[in-house]
């Protein structure tokens, strides 16, 4: 059976889980090419928002592919300029007002008042 990235978020949606051989599907596909592209980083900021648990295995690829395309392939190298963190910010926004990292959710008014 081939790997979806849709199929795997319509069973997020559905109160699905990433497991852990989500990951590494997804792994696969993301690294198939040897790069992380505008697409894929932006269905992995779609998974990560619609999953309710995230595990390890997840977080570790989440931080990987991101960190990969915004620091490493894009320009300038090496470091996140403004308009990458213009991208990153929404992209980390999720629409109900919170601030989620990969693992976890915190409101914006705790992490503004930090």
């Amino acid at each position: 059976m081939s790997f979806s990235f849709s199929d795997m978020a319509d069973g997020l949606r559905n109160g699905g889980s990433i497991s852990a051989e989500d990951v590494l599907a997804v792994r696969r596909s993301v690294w198939a090419d040897g790069s992380v592209s505008p697409a894929e980083a932006e269905t992995i900021f779609e998974l990560n928002s619609l999953a309710k648990e995230r595990s390890r295995d997840w977080v570790d690829f989440f931080v990987e592919a991101i960190t990969e395309f915004v620091v490493n392939q894009q320009e300038p190298r090496g470091y996140v300029d403004q308009a990458q963190a213009d991208w990153l910010w929404p992209a980390s926004t999720p629409t109900d007002g919170s601030i989620r990292s990969p693992s976890s959710s915190c409101s914006s008014k705790s992490w503004k008042s930090r």
